[in-house]
């Protein structure tokens, strides 16, 4: 699989241009092209990592995960102070002086509090409260001083307000998710917004007022595209000074084209089928764990992913200090095993082979994004092995938007119009994932996509929340391994490694494997005179 895709790349390689000499315009503005538009540039409501990473351009926050994954001061002259106060605790922050929103009004502490006012505001469709909800309060003593008065000890206290908002912009209410400033952003960030073209791109100015100087490179030129071999010719040509998320395939000749200029980064993603648990026929546990047992990392790996990425068996990172090895290989490629479980459920073969119970065939939907052909290329896979067995797979590709989008908007997974989901997510320093497995974050009340509800997990959750000292919250979250992998919401398939591309003339790119994405130090970068 891997040699006919290399195949047909050098073939197309082979007519490719060369660039003309850049104008005037070009030499001052960076092209930049990201594989899925975002649905909105409001960081709160959005599901898609496409939205965090371009909310870098814009805004800023309180603290952030440099590319090592490493806490940083963002807006706060540096990291907080954290005092346990009673059974409660306080974290405050000290704001750098002087700090402005890119229409010239003053950035002061009140503004991370009406961020907090927002988030909490019952009308508002927040993504997921989950974290903020245990806040007890945001106060202002004066401009620079912010105090976050929580009711318990909270471990993964720095995760929150990755962006805030301006106070005198952004207005609460039922319909704040739709108002002109979701697309047209008064940030705090380096770059400024000019335009945004619907299905094409996104132009940005530096901003002059950014608190750590005017970015050296004075425009910016975000393309949508999400066609790899579309990116990968327009980067050869020169016509990119940035190819994000290149296919594993295509990873050879990159390297062969500019040795020095392609990086491949182990990322925390992780790509993962998820379970709808309200399905009929997937809240039975045996026949989840009978496609657990269909899944062969090895042979997806190299037949649909280019043999790049890594075998996933858990949420957490395999380096974290909270991965637990003992979820490894719980369910190995055994199709055996499968039909046994699936003999068990009930499911009997058919007369044209797929499994038959109460006179209805065993089919599923693999609901996916239309932007990952490797996507495509695992759900063929797995409608041929599937079959065998005795399970009817049909793929179903649709926009990034439409998948990912929220509940209100008509979003698949948020409304649960779905059987399964192949995707991925990006995993977060802390191992606190509340608002992906906590019972009261099924959406559109956070992002439980699979809509698993189970009151141990929520007690490990919290107790995880509340208890400080990390040696101490290992066993918490390794308990909260087994039991994710005892009950299947979802079935972790393999971590990435990010692979990217600078032209000749970028410099300052620090790919960021993180959530916060590669453009977070986007003020360092410079361009080469031609």
């Amino acid at each position: 699989m891997r040699r006919a895709a290399l195949l047909a790349l050098a073939l197309v390689l082979a007519g490719c241009p060369s660039r003309s000499e850049p104008s005037a315009a070009a030499r001052t503005t960076a092209v930049i092209q990201v594989q899925q538009e975002p649905d909105t540039l409001n960081p709160y409501v959005s599901a898609m990592n496409a939205t965090t990473a371009m909310c870098s351009l814009f805004y800023s926050g309180l603290v952030m995960l440099d590319d090592k994954g490493e806490w940083q001061p963002d807006l706060a002259e540096k990291l907080p102070e954290v005092k346990l106060d009673g059974r409660g605790m306080r974290v405050t922050y000290r704001l750098r002086p002087g700090l402005k929103w890119s229409d010239g009004q003053d950035l002061t502490a009140a503004d991370v509090a009406a961020t907090y006012q927002l988030i909490m505001d019952p009308a508002f469709p927040s993504l997921s409260r989950a974290g903020y909800d245990q806040v007890q309060a945001v106060t202002a003593p004066d401009a620079r001083t912010v105090v976050v008065a929580f009711k318990a000890p909270y471990a993964p206290y720095l995760e929150l307000f990755p962006f805030i908002l301006p106070a005198h912009v952004v207005k609460r209410g039922a319909h704040a998710d739709r108002e002109a400033w979701n697309r047209e952003p008064v940030g705090s960030g380096p770059y400024k917004i000019v335009r945004w073209s619907s299905g094409d791109r996104l132009v940005a100015d530096a901003n002059p007022g950014y608190f750590r100087g005017a970015p050296t490179i004075p425009h910016l030129e975000v393309r949508f595209i999400n066609q790899d071999m579309t990116a990968f010719n327009l980067w050869r040509s020169g016509e990119l000074d940035l190819f994000q998320g290149a296919s594993p395939t295509q990873f050879d000749f990159l390297q062969r084209e500019a040795p020095l200029r392609v990086f491949q980064t182990p990322a925390p993603t992780w790509e993962h089928l998820v379970f709808n648990l309200d399905h009929p026929i997937l809240k039975d546990l045996r026949v989840r764990r009978a496609i657990a047992h269909l899944v062969d990392r090895e042979r997806l790996n190299a037949a649909a992913y280019g043999g790049v990425f890594q075998p996933a068996w858990s949420e957490v990172p395999a380096g974290s200090w909270a991965y637990n090895r003992n979820v490894e290989r719980r369910y190995p490629y055994d199709p055996a095993q499968a039909k046994q479980l699936l003999d068990e459920a009930g499911w009997k073969p058919g007369p044209d082979g797929i499994r038959v119970k109460d006179g209805k065939k065993l089919a599923l939907g693999l609901l996916t994004t239309s932007d990952r052909p490797s996507r495509e290329l695992a759900g063929q896979l797995w409608r041929r092995q599937w079959h065998d067995v005795g399970i009817e797979l049909t793929v179903e590709k649709r926009g990034a938007s439409e998948v990912f989008g929220g509940a209100a908007s008509g979003g698949r997974l948020a409304k649960g119009t779905f059987d399964l989901a192949l995707m991925a997510s990006v995993s977060r320093p802390d191992p606190d994932t509340s608002f992906r497995w906590r019972s009261d974050q099924v959406p559109p009340a956070g992002q439980n996509r699979a809509r698993y509800r189970n009151p141990t997990v929520d007690k490990l959750l919290a107790e995880g929340q509340r208890t400080i000292d990390r040696a101490a919250r290992k066993p918490i979250y390794a308990k909260l391994a087994e039991q994710l992998a005892l009950d299947l919401p979802v079935l972790p398939l393999l971590y990435w490694v990010g692979i990217d591309a600078t032209s000749q003339r970028l410099e300052g790119y620090r790919p960021n494997p993180t959530l916060r994405g590669n453009l977070w130090n986007v003020w360092e970068w410079k361009l080469k005179p031609n």
